[in-house]
C-alpha cells in the first residue's frame, strides 16, 4: 500500500481523505440524481418511509417510492434529519409525510435501541401503522444497495436529498470494509436503506430483474457471510 494512498492517510496517519473507492454507498449525480419531474406520476407509485431513530443523534426520515407497472427503478424523493426529537415530535413528523404521501404509505422504523419506545407510542397514540425495519444481515444488504446505485437502479431527487446525499459523499468503510467508519454520520444512510430494502419487495417480479450483490465475507472463517442475490 502506497504512503500517499487515501487508505493509508485516513487508516495509518488519521487524516480525513475522501477515498470514492471506500464509500460505502457509491453516490454518482450523472447515475443516480434527479429532478422531481423524472419521478413517474404520483398514481402509479407505492411509498415507503425509512426512519432511524436517535436522540442526542439526530433521527432521520427517507421517502422512497416504486412504479412496479412502469419502471424497474426505486426513486429515493426526499430527506431531513435532525437531532433532540423525542417520540411525540417523531410521531407528528411522520404524520405530515403521511399527509403528504397517503395512508398507504408503508412506514419501517428502526426499533432497536431507544426506538423500541417510540413505535409503540407512534402505533397506540397517534394511530401510526408502522412496522420494524429489517435490520439482519445489514452487511450484505448494503452491498445490494451499492449495486443498485452502481447500476443507476436507484434515482435520488438531489433537490430534495441534500441530508442523505451529503452522508453518500462521506461515508466510508472502516479497515478491511467490514463495518462502517464511525467518524462518519450514517442515519439518513440507514434510513436509505430500510427504505430501499422494503421497497424491493413490489420489485421482485419476471420483466424487471435486480442486480446482483457484490460478495461479502465477514472474514471470520467458518459461518461468515457470503453472497446474497440482489
Amino acid at each position: 500500500m502506497s504512503k500517499d494512498s487515501a487508505t493509508y492517510r485516513r487508516e495509518y496517519k488519521g487524516e480525513w481523505v475522501r477515498d470514492a473507492g471506500a464509500l460505502v454507498y457509491p453516490w454518482s449525480h450523472n447515475l443516480n440524481g434527479i429532478g422531481i419531474v423524472e419521478v413517474p406520476p404520483k398514481e402509479s407509485l407505492r411509498y415507503v418511509l425509512g426512519i432511524d431513530i436517535g436522540y442526542t443523534e439526530p433521527s432521520a426520515f427517507v421517502v422512497a417510492a416504486v412504479a412496479p407497472s412502469v419502471s424497474p427503478h426505486i426513486y429515493i424523493l426526499e430527506s431531513w434529519k435532525r437531532e433532540n426529537l423525542d417520540p411525540i415530535a417523531v410521531a407528528e413528523k411522520t404524520l405530515k409525510y403521511i399527509e403528504k404521501y397517503g395512508r398507504s404509505m408503508r412506514i419501517v422504523i428502526d426499533e432497536g435501541g431507544i426506538g423500541k419506545g417510540y413505535a409503540p407510542l407512534m402505533r397506540e397514540r397517534f394511530n401510526i401503522g408502522c412496522e420494524p425495519a429489517e435490520k439482519n444481515q445489514k452487511r450484505a444488504f448494503q452491498e445490494i444497495v451499492a449495486g443498485e446505485l452502481a447500476h443507476g437502479t436507484v434515482k435520488i431527487v438531489d433537490s430534495e436529498c441534500a441530508d442523505l446525499i451529503d452522508e453518500m459523499k462521506t461515508l466510508q468503510w472502516g479497515p478491511n470494509h467490514e463495518k462502517e467508519d464511525e467518524r462518519f454520520e450514517n442515519h439518513c444512510c440507514d434510513a436509505l436503506l430500510y427504505s430501499v430494502r422494503a421497497s424491493r419487495t413490489w420489485l421482485s417480479f419476471p420483466g424487471f430483474p435486480r442486480h446482483p450483490a457484490r460478495r461479502v465475507s465477514s472474514g471470520h472463517g467458518h459461518g461468515s457471510e457470503d453472497q446474497i442475490e440482489a
